[in-house]
């Protein structure tokens, strides 16, 4: 039994004693009254299945198991944060179910599921670093089963954040030298959190503790390095950091993926392995699918083809040429084959019309 009494102990800016919590019910997804049907959910996008094709069929169901990952997320979350008698099985099955799906080949899902609103933001990164993580798995040659534990981990990675005072996880201006501290405990707590489930899964309480941890050293809580991080662990400490990254904060604009990517390679060469930067650099192309580009010739371009082996020379679609005259027909630029021509800058769909108009 998971006693949360045990996990607030001597928290820094605890101003009164935790209260024993007696729990009083069980949260498992299975017996949720969130019944989801992928007929009726895809009736509901306008689309019935029986009129999708196979790729539509696998990716509207695949979709399903993401809102299914949220709303099993959502509920652990305020079971938690009620100090409630809790169950996970229902999370792996949801994981276990998305993975037999196969890899999502749709390079608009996850803006689609970051600009849901009926999910707060903490459930939405979970999701989306699970969903990452299960890619990277996937190209690094986890089986399937190695690949649900990674997605599985990186799903409740932020449990132990439940535990901690809503005072400092919604606070607008800048944490105390003590909250910061506070807040960095919640690896601590997961830890704790997990340890009743360590028989069936024994890889979550030390992947969920060390998910802040660096390679050389530099983070947290626990000051691991090299080897003695579990590779789960690294994989998802990557991708949450990506995923950080490319989100809005409160102090900052998010970083596009290019710069995202950039980002991390620049400043976490010794922070994490070298195969993993280059799986990040494969899996998640530094120009997505969709994203648009400016060339050293001034055109302005939109990805419609990605190349793992050439990550900086995807094929483009021509939006404007180099004098700024917009393009109304397809013209294809295949990058590889025009060895003069390369990409100086990357923006934001958002920015695409102000850029447009700026050159008319």
């Amino acid at each position: 039994m998971v006693k949360f009494t045990s996990l607030v102990n001597n928290a820094p800016v605890q101003k009164k004693k935790a209260e024993k919590v007696s729990f009083q019910t069980t949260v498992d997804y299975e017996e949720k009254r969130h019944v989801f049907s992928d007929i009726a959910d895809s009736e509901k996008a306008g689309v019935p299945e029986a009129f999708m094709d196979g790729n539509d069929r696998v990716e509207e169901r695949r979709k399903i198991q993401f809102r299914k990952a949220a709303d099993f997320l959502n509920d652990l979350f305020l079971t938690v944060k009620a100090r409630k008698k809790f169950s996970i099985s229902g999370g792996y099955k949801i994981i276990d179910e998305l993975v037999n799906l196969g890899p999502t080949t749709d390079p608009l899902f996850i803006k689609s599921m970051r600009e849901n609103k009926a999910y707060e933001d903490r459930v939405i990164h979970c999701v989306n670093v699970c969903t990452f993580a299960i890619r990277m798995g996937e190209y690094l040659g986890y089986t399937p089963k190695k690949q649900t534990e990674l997605g599985f981990a990186a799903l409740l990675q932020d449990l132990g954040m439940m535990i901690i005072s809503d005072d400092i996880l919604n606070k607008d201006g800048k944490l105390t030298d003590a909250e910061f501290m506070e807040l960095k405990r919640h690896p601590d707590y997961s830890y704790k959190l997990f340890l009743p489930f360590r028989e069936t899964y024994p890889f979550l309480p030390d992947v969920a503790r060390q998910i802040h941890e660096r390679l050389d050293g530099s983070g947290y809580p626990l000051h691991l390095k090299g080897e003695e991080i579990h590779e789960y662990a690294q994989i998802i400490g990557i991708m949450d950091t990506y995923d950080a990254l490319i989100s809005s904060r409160s102090h900052r604009e998010k970083f596009l993926h290019f710069s995202a990517v950039k980002e991390i390679i620049k400043s976490s060469k010794t922070r994490f392995q070298r195969r993993h930067l280059k799986a990040l650099l494969s899996v998640f192309s530094i120009f997505p699918l969709y994203s648009y580009v400016k060339l050293n010739s001034n055109a302005i371009c939109r990805v419609i083809e990605t190349n793992p082996e050439l990550p900086m020379r995807p094929k483009l679609q021509i939006i404007t040429d180099s004098q700024g005259k917009r393009m109304y027909s397809d013209h294809i630029l295949n990058l590889p084959d025009n060895p003069i021509l390369y990409i100086v800058d990357s923006f934001a769909e958002d920015d695409l019309q102000a850029i447009l108009n700026e050159e008319q």
